[in-house]
């Protein structure tokens, strides 16, 4: 069985903060669970939880809903290395985690299902999260 973990990205401070299923208590204190985006915390502040979704990138990170990953796509004749990014997310339609393609932002649930062949094979990492780093979907969406 794998870990139930969350963090909880606290604008105030501009950090990550994290929690184990066991520290119920301060996961509830972050946000109000039936409308996350919108729910003040004990502190007035607002929190997004993301989960942990079980798989680790190349160099042993965990990965949450909300990071942005980098995975090899292919290198060109002239020898330059070209990447895929996507960010993390839920799929109600797939039932599942996926990564969603940065590049288009036409449709939302345009990606790729295959983040655990990735994992296995180790050729993605976690480069940032769409908190701390938003520029990250910004350079690769222009």
């Amino acid at each position: 069985m794998r870990d139930l973990k969350f963090r909880g990205y606290d604008p105030v401070n501009n950090k990550m903060v994290f929690a184990d299923l066991d520290e119920t208590e301060k996961i509830e204190s972050w946000v109000a669970w039936d409308n996350p985006v919108d729910s003040p915390t004990n502190s007035g502040t607002l929190f997004d939880v993301m989960q942990y979704i079980g798989i680790k990138d190349k160099c042993a990170r965990e990965v949450y809903r909300g990071d942005v990953l980098r995975a090899f796509h292919f290198k060109d004749s002239d020898g330059k290395i070209h990447y895929l990014h996507h960010e993390v997310r839920w799929s109600d339609r797939f039932n599942g985690w996926f990564a969603r393609n940065t590049e288009n932002k036409s449709d939302d649930e345009t990606g790729s299902l295959q983040m655990w062949i990735y994992a296995k094979n180790n050729e993605f990492e976690v480069i940032g999260n769409i908190y701390e780093n938003p520029e990250l979907i910004e350079m690769v969406t222009k």
